[in-house]
């Protein structure tokens, strides 16, 4: 639920729950964005960590605290940053921590009319660090065991490459810096349909990998929203293959 206040300031407070049974929960607090300057300061508790398709598997879930500022440093260039603190756990069992900065600047290219839609074009960039070191001995164990076969749909999706299973359920060190384009389209007064498309660099990795996104959004009314998208990313682990990831995500938003 969120509630709207003069000035563009908010608050907000979601509650849930996952078919495993979690409890999901949190609060954010800000300013809408009103052409010159917006922030909000969030708070997630077992929320779905999506670090990787193996931690996914495993229920994983994060506390997380997240810092975002986006403003607007000339008329067609808008920048944002941020920054997330989170701690994640697997059933109970301690994982690690971490924490991640990221940032973008968008600059738009072409403006919207009737005959054309909105392209813009940015760069984008994140720095991230985990750490497992302080991991619950049991949940190092299952890994490690997982990793031997005793469940053959984790130990496929388990990197061979990682010196330490952990380090498969979250990265310990990523850096990607990239490019990014957006065209969005206004179809009628409520439809708002885009595609994104992107090349990053992993810094870390040496690798260079490919983003895209396909997106609709579907206001009923000021106050009620619906969405669905789905997103490709080549550098993600799959279910059982290093070639990439693809993620769909569908939802709704009613303000008051």
């Amino acid at each position: 639920l969120q509630r709207r206040f003069k000035h563009n300031w908010f608050v907000e407070g979601t509650a849930g729950g996952s078919e495993q049974g979690d409890f999901v929960y949190g609060a954010r607090l800000g300013q809408f964005f009103n052409s010159a300057f917006g922030w909000s300061l969030a708070w997630q508790g077992n929320a779905r960590a999506t670090d990787s398709i193996p931690l996914q598997y495993l229920d994983g879930r994060s506390n997380r605290l997240e810092l975002d500022i986006t403003t607007r440093i000339a008329p067609r260039i808008n920048m944002n940053f941020g920054a997330l603190y989170q701690w994640t756990s697997v059933d109970g069992q301690r994982l690690g921590r971490g924490y991640t900065l990221h940032g973008g600047i968008d600059v738009t290219l072409l403006t919207e009319t009737s005959k054309r839609p909105e392209v813009s074009a940015g760069w984008f960039g994140s720095f991230s660090r985990f750490s497992n070191g302080g991991a619950d001995p049991a949940l190092r164990q299952r890994i490690e065991d997982s990793m031997n076969n005793s469940d053959r749909i984790l130990a496929n999706s388990l990197s061979a490459e990682m010196n330490n299973g952990l380090d498969a359920l979250v990265d310990p060190r990523t850096h990607r810096e990239g490019l990014q384009v957006t065209v969005r389209k206004h179809f009628g007064k409520n439809t708002d349909i885009y595609v994104q498309g992107g090349l990053y660099y992993e810094v870390d990795d040496r690798s260079m990998n490919a983003i895209g996104a396909l997106g609709v959004e579907h206001y009923f009314s000021d106050a009620a929203l619906l969405y669905a998208e789905i997103k490709f990313d080549t550098s993600g682990r799959g279910a059982s293959t290093g070639a990439g990831v693809w993620e769909a995500n569908v939802g709704g938003k009613l303000s008051f």
